[in-house]
């Protein structure tokens, strides 16, 4: 589905809302999924940028999302971040194109 993602959170901590607003939100696919490794199956979910627009810029996976809110075109999604071999919790703000 195509959303506009926020993130609210940065390596764990929550931002205020300037910084928020600050960062401006992503565009493209909410892209879902339950995945199998050598350790079990876990859940997922990822921005993909639209194809041919040559945004490289992208939101790190979020595992183990849950669904938080529910509101009219707006998902709020809660789950865990990893950067640089550490875990952070991350909300994502999905508001549907």
């Amino acid at each position: 589905m195509k959303v506009r993602i926020t993130a609210f959170r940065h390596n764990g901590k929550r931002l205020s809302d300037a910084e928020i607003a600050n960062q401006g939100p992503l565009e493209g696919e909410l892209i879902s999924a339950q995945v199998a490794d050598k350790r079990g199956f876990y859940r997922r979910a990822d921005l993909q940028a639209p194809k041919g627009s040559g945004l490289t810029d992208t939101l790190a996976t979020l595992f183990e999302p849950e669904l938080m809110q529910i509101g009219e075109n707006m998902l709020l999604l809660r789950g865990i971040e990893k950067r640089a071999g550490r875990a952070y919790l991350q909300e994502w703000r999905c508001e549907l194109i």
